[in-house]
């Protein structure tokens, strides 16, 4: 009896040892092999083009597979964006899916009779104006632009100023300047130093821009200007006004230079 209790326990020894790989496989999948490190080269390994870079069409198909060594490097080509703008103002006009004033900075020329005038009378305004700013050099943010409709132009706005005078008149909330400063600063509603409006300190300006060129005879009476605050994404130190003046009743009008 006991003989035949041990060969029992033999046997059921001797098929654990037979299973025992199968059921590793089914919960532990052998690894095949193992991900290579991602490869991070610098400007210039990139810019390195000696013989050094292994090519996909240099290696035998057996070393990356037929499929890989068979595909050709791609190749950067030019962007045909005539589909979206059109090759022409008209034609950009007649799609009819962009709003005319940016077919206009797409397309639009600029006039040599009217434009350098315009912008040096900005310039003016500028230089004349406490806390908006025009710095010199080249800057992707602040910019100063006219065609033959049409100005643009970004300002740097001290803001430290503008709010010490926001505070000298009592109109700076600390609690609604907390989030989002600029736009606050410049474009919030705040009431005047009399009381009997509220206004907005960069639409003020805006106008006060619009009717320096008015009297230069540089836009008409029923010309128009826009005013935009800019917070470019994790730049907010380097916030700006955006103004558009149009020598149009609006900018998205269609008129001929006067």
């Amino acid at each position: 009896m006991r003989a035949r209790r041990i060969a029992t326990i033999a046997l059921g020894v001797i098929a654990a040892a037979l299973l025992l790989p199968s059921i590793r496989g089914v919960f532990h999948p052998p690894r095949v092999g193992t991900r290579p490190a991602p490869v991070i080269l610098d400007a210039s390994a990139v810019t390195d083009t000696s013989s050094d870079l292994v090519r996909p069409s240099d290696t035998e198909p057996g070393e990356l597979g037929s499929a890989a060594a068979e595909t050709p490097l791609a190749v950067s080509q030019p962007v045909d964006t005539s589909d979206v703008w059109g090759r022409s103002f008209d034609e950009c006009v007649a799609k009819r899916r962009l709003a005319i004033f940016v077919c206009k900075q797409r397309f639009e020329p600029r006039d040599p009779n009217w434009a350098p005038e315009a912008e040096q009378r900005i310039r003016d305004f500028v230089a004349d104006t406490p806390l908006l700013q025009l710095p010199a050099g080249d800057n992707s943010f602040y910019h100063l632009e006219c065609r033959a409709t049409f100005c643009q132009v970004h300002l740097k706005v001290d803001r430290a100023g503008l709010t010490d005078h926001l505070r000298s008149l009592g109109r700076y909330d600390e609690r609604r300047a907390r989030e989002h400063e600029f736009p606050y600063l410049t474009l919030s509603l705040t009431p005047s130093p009399d009381g009997r409006r509220n206004s907005r300190w960069a639409e003020d300006r805006a106008e006060e821009l619009r009717l320096a060129l008015v009297l230069r005879g540089l836009l008409g009476a029923d010309s128009t200007v826009a005013v935009h605050a800019v917070e470019p994404a994790y730049r907010e130190q380097d916030s700006f006004l955006w103004f558009e003046l149009s020598r149009c009743p609006s900018l998205n009008d269609l008129c001929a230079a006067q």
